[in-house]
């Protein structure tokens, strides 16, 4: 077996590192891309337990399995499904799922001193992604679809001026636009704008608006060694705010993973 970094699927050929990666969620972006089968990826956030993998199942079919959910009892599984690949201007489509079951309350902002969202119950969101590769390095994203939520529920937390916004057995639209520069083999820099559910920060949470900056590196891209050469980060700075409560949440964060395709080595 051979240890290679999977390629974007179109005008890679002299592409390396980050900018030949395949990336689903650069940014909080979606994009519109599979992996190819037998690609894996597996992600390690900042906390103290396992943190979520995604595997290519066949070219046009992406599993994403959040170890660190089932770690919180929370049933979850995202699919991605390749419908079509980019020709010329039209770009390339790809359908996305998410389901997420919380059997009980469960406050996502659980120790912030000014928010709350609590969500429990069923969630379920569907979206379809557009993605144009503008050159070999620049990507625009575009993705819309809608989330079901049994039970929403934003507060802020402010005793004399409380403020809160709950939504029961609710269907909401979701929107993003996502941009993807992979400026050089070792750099690429991501930003994105939402309204709704995304994938990463504060994620499956309907009606929240955010906006990313962030960046992703691969500090080893050249190394010998598997291991490192396929070692990536996402450093990010979101700032995003929930519903009707005008309190906004902005902070950083990041999580470091790495990324490889197998496959047979060829026989001459």
């Amino acid at each position: 077996m051979t240890h290679n970094i999977c390629a974007q699927e179109k005008n890679s050929d002299n592409l390396q590192g980050l900018q030949a990666d395949i990336l689903l969620h650069p940014g909080e972006a979606f994009t519109a891309y599979t992996y190819k089968q037998g690609t894996f990826f597996y992600a390690q956030n900042l906390v103290p337990y396992p943190g979520f993998a995604q595997i290519g199942i066949t070219n046009w079919l992406t599993v994403e399995l959040p170890f660190w959910e089932w770690f919180g009892q929370v049933v979850s599984l995202n699919l991605r499904f390749r419908l079509l690949k980019q020709n010329g201007f039209l770009p390339a489509l790809a359908y996305e799922t998410q389901y997420q079951y919380l059997p009980r309350e469960v406050d996502l902002l659980e120790g912030n001193s000014e928010l709350s969202v609590i969500r429990k119950g069923h969630n379920w969101y569907h979206r379809l992604n557009a993605s144009w590769r503008l050159t070999p390095t620049l990507m625009l994203h575009l993705s819309g679809g809608a989330t079901y939520s049994e039970y929403l529920s934003f507060a802020n937390k402010d005793s004399s001026n409380l403020i809160t916004d709950t939504y029961s057995q609710d269907i909401s639209p979701d929107l993003s636009l996502g941009l993807d520069w992979r400026t050089y083999p070792w750099l690429s820099l991501h930003t994105s704008i939402s309204q709704g559910t995304t994938y990463m920060y504060i994620d499956n949470t309907a009606r929240k608006q955010q906006f990313t900056l962030g960046t992703r590196l691969a500090p080893f891209y050249r190394a010998r060694a598997g291991f490192l050469r396929a070692f990536r980060v996402e450093l990010v700075v979101f700032t995003m705010k929930f519903g009707q409560v005008p309190n906004r949440l902005t902070s950083p964060y990041g999580f470091i993973y790495w990324q490889w395709h197998w496959q047979k080595k060829k026989r001459d």
